[in-house]
C-alpha cells in the first residue's frame, strides 16, 4: 500500500507491535503535515486498567519534556483533578466515572494510589 504525503500509520492498528512508535509519533505529524503545533501535544496513551490501577502496560508519554515509551504511569493527585475537570474524550467512552476524585488528604500527600472506583 503506497502512502500519501499526508497519511500517518495509524499507531494502534496492530496492537502492541506498534506501540514503539506511538512516543515518536507527534514528531511525525508535524513533519508529515509541516505543522509544529503537532509538538504541542502533551498527554499520556495507556490502557483503563494500567490508569486506574497503576498496573505495568505499554504506555506512551508526551510531554514538555520530550516523550518516552514506558510500562506505566501514575498520575499525580493534581493531575487527576484537572483530567476530571478538563478532560476531554478524543475517542471512546468516557470513563471519568470510574475514577476516584482524589480527596483533601491525597492532595497534600502527593503520590500514586490506584484511581479505581469500585462498582
Amino acid at each position: 500500500m503506497e502512502r500519501s504525503r499526508h497519511s500517518v500509520p495509524d499507531p494502534v492498528a496492530d496492537g502492541k507491535g506498534q506501540a514503539g512508535r506511538l512516543p515518536h509519533l507527534r514528531q511525525e505529524l508535524a513533519r508529515t503535515h509541516g505543522s509544529p503545533q503537532f509538538l504541542l501535544f502533551e498527554g499520556v496513551f495507556l490502557t483503563l486498567q494500567a490508569f486506574c490501577e497503576g498496573t505495568p502496560d505499554t504506555v506512551a508519554y508526551w510531554g514538555s519534556g520530550g516523550q518516552r515509551p514506558a510500562d506505566r504511569h501514575v498520575f499525580d493527585p493534581i493531575s487527576t483533578m484537572v483530567l476530571l475537570k478538563r478532560g476531554e474524550l478524543l475517542l471512546g467512552e468516557d470513563v471519568r466515572n470510574q475514577i476516584h476524585r482524589p480527596g483533601r488528604e491525597r492532595v497534600i500527600q502527593g503520590g500514586g494510589a490506584p484511581l479505581w472506583r469500585d462498582p
